[in-house]
Formats: structure tokens, C-alpha cells, sequence
């Protein structure tokens, strides 16, 4: 009975504590790239790609302190935008990092442009419409958190950051087949961390946790984290060239 009790409070607190985690993370390990690995390509895109992404578990985090739906609405879309930034980060870096530079292709550079700049516009106009989100909502479960149907815009950001993010993983795949076996191992590593921010709709769909309709993506970027920090303190993953 007192398992049974407590269960709730402890995934309470996994789900207040793990978006401050992993903003702090995020944010030691960009410091620790930025000082020791400035000189190697992509490190400055990667350190991006790092601090947007704290900065979208930081005003996840924060959203929960809210009690209206308008509070939450506000720095989740907030959140939205760091995320959205992180992911066109990652991208570029790819492209340094592969040195094809495949970020620069007219396609892939209007996607990322619609990603960064096409957010904040979109949310504007979807300001009293439909283009945004609809049916926003508080509900109560192991935390009060907001739930809301995706409206064409999101729709459209989410399908175009999909297939960025595919792209990119199928640019990094093709580079490690002329890269040393080490340095495949290592960036197998990033990809996997990858590939579960990917799955965190996937879980949303199936209602694996116990927040039904919550974004849980920023939870999953725990997961990217702890591969990617294994990966560059145990292996040196930047200085791996093929």
C-alpha cells in the first residue's frame, strides 16, 4: 500500500525534475565542447544545437509552474521554438561535421528557414485561429499539464523537421561507412539518442506514460544527452575523421 501511494508522487517528480536535469545537462556538456574541441568542424553548430536544446527543456520545465492554460500554452510554444532551433542545429552540424555541407542544399535550407523563421510566423497567425493548436486544455493527472490537438501549422513544422531529421541521419549513415570502425561506433552512439527523440511521438500515440496527450519528446532528449556525452568523453567523437 505504500508503494502504491508513493508511485504517484515519484512520477510526479520525474516529471518536474527531469526537464531541469536535463537543461543542466545540456548546458555543462556545450561548455565542455565549446573549450575543448573549438578548433574541430561542427563544434560551433554542435554547441547550438546543445544550448537551444537546454533552453527548450528550461521553458518546458517552467510551464508546469503554471495554473491557467494560457500560462503553459505560452512557454510551451516558447519551448516549441528552441526545439524546432535545436533540431536545424543538428542538421548544419551534420553537415560540417561530414563535411558535404548537404545544409546548404536550396531544399534543406528552405526547410530549415520554414523550421527557425517559419515558428514564430506561424504561431502569429495562428494567434485567435486554428493554424496553431487547437482545443488547448489543462488536465490533471500525475501533473497539471496542457494538452492540445495540433493545428495545420504545427502539422506542417513537425512533417518538414521529420524529414529533415531522416535526411540528416541518412547523410551521417552514408559518412560512417567511409569513417575508421571506432568512429562508426561513436557516432552510432549520437544516433541512437537521436532516434529516440524520434520515438517520444510514437510513445505520445500509444499513451505509454502516465501523462496521456503530453509532448514527451523533451524527455526523451535525456536519453540524446546521456549517448552523446558517453560518446565524446569516452571516444572523442569530433576528432574522428574517416
Amino acid at each position: 500500500l505504500t508503494c502504491m501511494a508513493t508511485r504517484p508522487d515519484l512520477v510526479a517528480v520525474a516529471y518536474y525534475g527531469l526537464p531541469p536535469l536535463t537543461t543542466v545537462l545540456q548546458a555543462v556538456l556545450a561548455v565542455w565542447i565549446a573549450r575543448n574541441f573549438r578548433d574541430q568542424r561542427g563544434t560551433r553548430w554542435f554547441v547550438v544545437m546543445l544550448a537551444t536544446g537546454a533552453l527548450d527543456t528550461l521553458f518546458f520545465g517552467v510551464q508546469f509552474l503554471g495554473r491557467t492554460a494560457e500560462f503553459q500554452a505560452a512557454f510551451a510554444s516558447v519551448a516549441g521554438f528552441f526545439a524546432f532551433c535545436s533540431f536545424a542545429a543538428f542538421t548544419v552540424f551534420a553537415g560540417r561535421y561530414t563535411g558535404s555541407d548537404f545544409h546548404r542544399h536550396p531544399v534543406v535550407a528552405a526547410a530549415l528557414l520554414f523550421m527557425t523563421v517559419g515558428y514564430p510566423v506561424l504561431f502569429a497567425l495562428g494567434l485567435g485561429s486554428d493554424i496553431w493548436a487547437l482545443d488547448q486544455r489543462l488536465v490533471q493527472g500525475p501533473i497539471l499539464y496542457l494538452t492540445y490537438d495540433l493545428g495545420p501549422g504545427l502539422v506542417a513544422l513537425y512533417l518538414v523537421s521529420y524529414a529533415v531529421a531522416l535526411y540528416t541521419n541518412y547523410r551521417l549513415f552514408v559518412f560512417l561507412l567511409s569513417a575508421s570502425r571506432r568512429g562508426t561506433g561513436q557516432v552510432v552512439l549520437l544516433l541512437l539518442g537521436a532516434f529516440a527523440v524520434a520515438a517520444g511521438p510514437v510513445a505520445n500515440a500509444l499513451d505509454v506514460f502516465p501523462a496521456a496527450d503530453l509532448n514527451h519528446v523533451p524527455y526523451a532528449s535525456i536519453l540524446f544527452v546521456l549517448f552523446v556525452t558517453f560518446a565524446l568523453f569516452r571516444f572523442d567523437l569530433l576528432r574522428v575523421q574517416p
